[in-house]
């Protein structure tokens, strides 16, 4: 190999999510739903029959952060931190920590009022590993049929 030409590394493909879905509650109900650790709490659930749990920080400016356990041991960790949350939606900085390593993603909820119904439209960018990706999708899956059974 040519000591002067340095091979050019390929872009890595990241990976999204996407989903939507129709809650019968106002914004700023979801607002809280989604920044408030304790209502997370109650409406987060794991995609796989892991146990879920859920610390907050000093305030829900500073964040949060989750453990996936199996058998009483961590599977997977999030650290969340709050970069915006209004009556419009949340965005969060999200990073994953696992045995292999860690990746920080961009979570990003948005609330469109349609009458006594919010769409909530999900987005999740950034995932290096498509099998993260995976495990988030029935995540947020699961979580947001929870929350729609949960607020009523």
């Amino acid at each position: 190999m040519d000591p002067d030409f340095e091979e050019a590394a390929e872009p890595q493909q990241l990976f999204s999510i996407s989903l939507l879905a129709r809650i019968h509650a106002v914004p700023v109900r979801l607002m809280h739903a989604w920044s408030v650790p304790d209502y997370m709490d109650a409406w987060l659930t794991s995609p796989h029959g892991e146990g879920v749990r859920l610390r907050a920080g000093k305030s829900t400016e500073a964040g949060f952060s989750i453990d996936f356990t199996q058998w009483g041991r961590s599977v997977r960790s999030v650290i969340g931190q709050f970069a915006n949350v209004n009556t419009s939606g949340v965005r969060v900085a999200w990073e994953l920590c696992t045995a292999t390593g860690s990746s920080i993603t961009s979570l990003k909820i948005e609330f469109k009022p349609r009458g006594t119904e919010t769409l909530v439209l999900l987005r999740h960018d950034g995932f290096r590993d498509p099998d993260e990706s995976i495990w988030h999708q029935a995540l947020w899956q699961s979580s947001m049929a929870r929350m729609q059974f949960l607020i009523r």
